[in-house]
């Protein structure tokens, strides 16, 4: 995720995983030509390849292809998340001043490596509800500094 507009009225985050999508579909098109020679070279499993290979390629594609764009907003105190997908469009609304501050849930993997989702913390005490900025965590350092950001950017005024 990176920070595509930086203004004292917007602060626009854009997630949009070309690298995730073109190795999906430079590997779906590879088991798909390697279908297609066993198919060339008289074997019974080569439409199989073919079929099976199309299919699982587009079914990734379909799960782990998602754009997110999150927009901040002081001028309508609100704070817009759009989800794009094959599925469709998403769009939902929050309010800007409900927002406390941005933060990092850490969470561990089941190799017990820690990965790290960007949330943003409403008002209301250690209870209240996290709104999450993406529906996936990741490693690294990118959210940290996107936490970051937010977060100096929320203070301004």
């Amino acid at each position: 995720m990176k920070i595509s507009e930086n203004t004292t009225d917007r602060l626009i985050l854009d997630d949009v995983p070309w690298i995730r999508g073109s190795v999906i579909i430079v590997v779906t098109l590879y088991v798909v030509a390697m279908g297609f020679h066993e198919w060339n070279d008289g074997r019974k499993t080569g439409p199989y390849i073919v079929v099976f290979g199309f299919l699982i390629g587009v079914v990734f594609f379909a799960f782990f292809v998602e754009r997110y764009q999150i927009i901040f907003q002081r001028s309508t105190n609100s704070i817009k998340r759009r989800k794009r997908s094959i599925f469709g469009y998403r769009e939902t609304s929050h309010d800007l001043g409900a927002v406390s501050h941005a933060a990092i849930e850490k969470i561990s993997d089941s190799d017990g490596g820690k990965m790290y989702q960007p949330v943003l913390i409403v008002l209301g005490g250690p209870d209240s509800p996290k709104l999450n900025l993406v529906d996936y965590a990741t490693t690294g350092f990118g959210p940290p500094t996107l936490v970051d950001d937010i977060n100096a950017w929320l203070e301004t005024d």
